[in-house]
């Protein structure tokens, strides 16, 4: 310890350390200056994944490589800063080489007062290295200081082994006969069809979606399959002809995706507890396609086809525990969200106790006893 100690004074870190955060005063009478503590706070919340959900890294997206992407998250300043166009995100580790992406650092394009909603967005590129990748990244304030994290999560996939293509035969034989249709080819998220196919005048049939491997997808000559991609897909169907050459047909089902209503914010004032007979205000913003608003307090109706971004004042009247539940309806689903507040009884104000002065008694005078004097009689008179 001693030789750290004077290592550190040779080196005048003491020095500095003793300026920087001793309150020392020079020989002049001066105190030096000090740094001014901070006069805000800076927090986030997250509130989505906009693009390329990972969902907490159960099920990363496919993304293939060397591809670029835009990831964008959905947050809302909850400190009491206001976030400058001086705020930007960094890289700061990931679970592998690689899973910066090639991210670069990223500055906010406008400042986002407190309770504002942004979406912050990161250009990156897939590696070309197959595998899952996750990368965190910190958002930095204008003092260079990490307050929030966040992270990237995809899946680069490995290369499918490719379908063989046609060649022209060298000797004539029977034309081959290749139908590949569906009853839809564009459907909504959730929603299901059906490929059909003939193929005649082939020795082997294969169906398989993009980016799956052909074999092991031999299919009859002619049949049908049910589908329900979660995204948009081409589907091929390979054959094999009887000179020995290949050829290919491809179906694409295009696959819109329709996101239920986000709840942005559900909030209340008072936030946790209230007493009987106060005042308990809600708050919501919902976005997106929102169809229905509606407000239930311990599942009873309490507002009913209310708008996307609004409020709402109740009074309790009795004790307990009352769970407020948000609902927003649209075409792509529904969104929930529940608050919890603990109503209680009033408190008594308590009433000071009322002072009362002693009450003086006058002293009693008691007259002074007259003792009667005692006659003494004469002596008698001697003749």
């Amino acid at each position: 310890l001693n030789d750290a100690l004077a290592q550190l004074q040779q080196e005048e870190k003491l020095t500095e350390l003793a300026q920087r955060y001793l309150p020392v005063t020079s020989e002049a009478g001066e105190k030096p200056e000090t740094t001014p503590q901070p006069t805000c706070t800076d927090k986030l919340k997250w509130i989505a994944d906009v693009t390329y959900d990972d969902k907490n890294m159960r099920h990363p997206p496919l993304v293939d490589p060397g591809a670029s992407f835009q990831k964008v998250w959905r947050v809302k300043n909850v400190g009491t800063c206001t976030w400058t166009t001086e705020y930007y995100l960094e890289f700061d580790h990931g679970n592998k080489p690689g899973a910066d992406m090639s991210g670069q650092r990223t500055y906010l394009d406008r400042a986002v007062q407190p309770d504002d909603v942004y979406d912050l967005k990161l250009d990156l590129v897939a590696p070309t290295k197959p595998g899952v990748y996750q990368g965190f990244w910190n958002l930095t304030n204008d003092n260079h200081q990490p307050f929030a994290q966040l992270w990237v999560g995809i899946k680069v996939p490995a290369p499918a082994t490719p379908f063989p293509t046609a060649t022209p035969a060298p000797t004539a034989t029977p034309a081959p006969i290749i139908q590949f249709t569906a009853d839809h080819t564009h459907i909504q998220a959730g929603a299901c069809t059906t490929l059909y196919w003939n193929t005649q005048n082939v020795t082997q049939a294969y169906l398989f979606a993009e980016g799956e491997d052909w074999q092991g997808k031999e299919v009859a000559p002619q049949g049908s399959q049910q589908v329900c991609p979660s995204q948009t897909t081409t589907y091929n169907l390979g054959v094999a002809l009887p000179d020995g050459n290949r050829d290919v047909r491809s179906l694409t089902i295009q696959v819109s995706t329709i996101e239920p209503p986000q709840i942005v914010d559900f909030s209340s004032q008072p936030e946790t507890a209230i007493t009987v007979g106060e005042t308990l205000t809600l708050y919501w913003d919902v976005r997106g396609d929102v169809q229905r608003i509606d407000l239930l307090a311990n599942s009873l109706p309490l507002l009913s086809n209310g708008p996307a971004f609004g409020s709402f004042s109740t009074v309790p009247t009795q004790e307990g525990t009352i769970t407020y539940t948000l609902q927003a309806q649209g075409p792509g689903g529904v969104s929930t969200q529940t608050l919890t507040i603990q109503v209680g009884q009033p408190q008594p104000t308590p009433v000071p106790p009322t002072e009362v002065p002693p009450t003086e008694v006058p002293p009693t005078e008691t007259p002074p006893t007259e003792v009667p004097a005692t006659a003494t009689p004469a002596p008698p008179t001697e003749v």
